[in-house]
């Protein structure tokens, strides 16, 4: 699937002390097939990028995997959020950047803020 624009979303989230945080999903890559279903990129509170974030297809849905990286026998996240708030907050901006992505009619600006 031909990318063209690229779908980011704006996700300001209000955590504990009342920081800002803002979460910024760029989708990079899209699959038609397989369990890998898009490959996104995030950008938290404009300081730290996660890339190699992803999509897959679930049998409940989609759902977001954090980058890993193959230790001995196994593969661990080379990133992952503390807390449950935070992987809440990760997934839902990058299922409605995917989101956007799918629904998209090659609109120029997929830019969207919450």
């Amino acid at each position: 699937m031909d990318i063209g624009t690229r779908p980011v979303f704006r996700y300001t989230a209000f955590t504990k002390g009342a920081k800002k945080v803002t979460l910024t999903a760029k989708i990079h890559k899209v699959f038609d097939t397989g369990t890998v279903r898009a490959i996104a990129s995030v950008n938290i509170g404009d300081a730290f990028a996660v890339h190699g974030v992803k999509v897959l297809a679930g049998a409940n849905g989609d759902n977001v995997v954090m980058p890993s990286t193959k230790y001995k026998d196994k593969y661990q996240d080379t990133f992952h959020p503390i807390s449950r708030e935070a992987r809440e907050q990760i997934n839902g901006v990058v299922l409605d950047a995917y989101r956007q992505y799918l629904s998209q009619d090659n609109s120029p600006d997929m830019a969207q803020t919450m």
